[in-house]
């Protein structure tokens, strides 16, 4: 009898934990790492932004790292892990951390989005950021090209809703550099000054390069990239596409008000010479502190605009310039003026130039006649700013979020 008890008490334990195991294996995973490449923190960080990603776009995003890939190609190992999975309708990335290279296969629906072309795009350039930045980087990186290829595609369905599929949180960086133009020390002191500038004014400042951009504009790009990558709704994003040295700025909130066409202008003045060079860091970082000093002048309800830009330190070579023509020209004129005076001797008294008895003042008086007096008013500036070509214009996103901005070349 106590035998019978005891079993019948096991047997309901074990069926009592079933629906926890059960409940467990329901929890969606989106990165498996095999081969532990990632720390603790990286993997939940991660993995809250794959889980924003799928979830929002409603095509599963997964990641699977390895130092020992099965197959002689990646691309058919990611297939086989693809179904061994039992992905639907996804993407799977696949990672050979050893051998620092990466394949992506696309299934079921999202094969409408992304191509066998695009896919090898997406592995490129998560090898070459991993190549520079490491594995979290390029898994970020990741996440910011496959959510811009999915918002690209399905912004062009009819009657798509963008503004349903903004994220509520940041899903990437604040410096995410697909292009790879920074070194992984720069990019992490860039992303430190970002995250600095953005904490302090709870105001999002954004840095993205991407190596082509698709159909869309660069603004249209820019913009999208603000909205779907789960920037705050206050901010400003700076991307520039190196395959088509194209540049855009796309401002968002307050952002509008604080960065004004005519300060949009101004800071692409500033860094549009160390772009066109090749010096993106120091572009990226005057980039980043000009912001900072917008957003606090915008702050104070009197944001950069026509007729009150700030105005930048004068180069050293026109201070060295002009003192060297002050001084030239102080000499050539006093020696022009000395050597005139070859008949003209030192006195040691005023007496030689003055007559004897030859200076005499009559009687005087002064006699007050009349005086003028006339008044006109001191006129008044009348004129508005958008009438001095100041202020800022805005446009609507495919999410119809209002944004303001531009765009060039450099």
């Amino acid at each position: 009898m106590k035998k019978f008890i005891s079993s019948v008490f096991v047997i309901f334990i074990i069926f009592s934990l079933l629906p926890v195991s059960v409940f467990a294996d329901s929890d969606p995973i989106y990165i498996y790492d095999e081969a532990n490449a990632l720390t603790k923190e990286e993997k939940a960080a991660l993995s809250s932004s794959f889980q924003k990603l799928s979830e929002n776009w409603g095509i599963e995003t997964k990641v699977f790292l390895t130092n020992s890939p099965n197959g002689t190609k990646l691309i058919f190992d990611a297939e086989n892990i693809y179904t061994e999975k039992g992905i639907k309708d996804g993407i799977l990335l696949l990672i050979d951390c050893k051998a620092k290279n990466a394949a992506v296969f696309a299934g079921g629906e999202a094969q409408k989005i992304f191509q066998e072309y695009e896919c090898d795009e997406l592995a490129y350039t998560v090898k070459t950021t991993m190549a520079s930045k490491g594995i979290s980087s390029a898994l970020y990186s990741f996440i910011a090209a496959a959510g811009s290829k999915i918002s690209a595609d399905m912004i062009s369905l009819s009657g798509f809703n963008g503004s349903e599929h903004i994220p509520d949180q940041r899903l990437v960086p604040r410096f995410v550099d697909n292009a790879c133009l920074l070194s992984a020390s720069e990019a992490k002191e860039l992303n430190k000054l970002l995250d600095d500038i953005s904490s302090r004014h709870n105001f999002d400042v954004a840095i993205a390069t991407v190596d082509y951009l698709d159909s869309r504009s660069p603004r249209d790009f820019a913009d999208d990239w603000y909205d779907y990558n789960g920037y705050q709704q206050n901010g400003i994003l700076f991307l520039i596409s190196m395959g088509e040295r194209d540049w855009a700025i796309s401002t968002a909130g307050e952002g509008i008000a604080y960065f004004t066409d005519a300060g949009q202008e101004a800071i692409i003045d500033k860094i549009l010479n160390d772009l066109s060079k090749g010096r993106y860091s120091k572009a990226f970082v005057a980039f980043a502190d000009s912001c900072d000093k917008f957003i606090k002048k915008g702050e104070s309800g009197n944001p950069y605009d026509v007729g009150n830009l700030p105005k930048g330190p004068m180069p050293l070579f026109y201070y060295v310039v002009c003192i060297a023509i002050a001084v030239a020209s102080g000499f050539i004129g006093t020696g022009a003026l000395k050597g005139q005076l070859k008949t003209v001797f030192m006195q040691d008294r005023a007496d030689t130039y003055v007559m004897r008895d030859s200076f005499h003042v009559p009687q005087q008086k002064n006699v007050f006649l009349f005086s003028t007096l006339s008044k006109s008013a001191r006129p008044k500036d009348t004129s508005s700013s958008s009438s001095r070509g100041g202020g800022s214009s805005s446009h609507s996103s495919s999410s119809g979020r209002s944004h303001g901005g531009s765009s060039g070349k450099f």
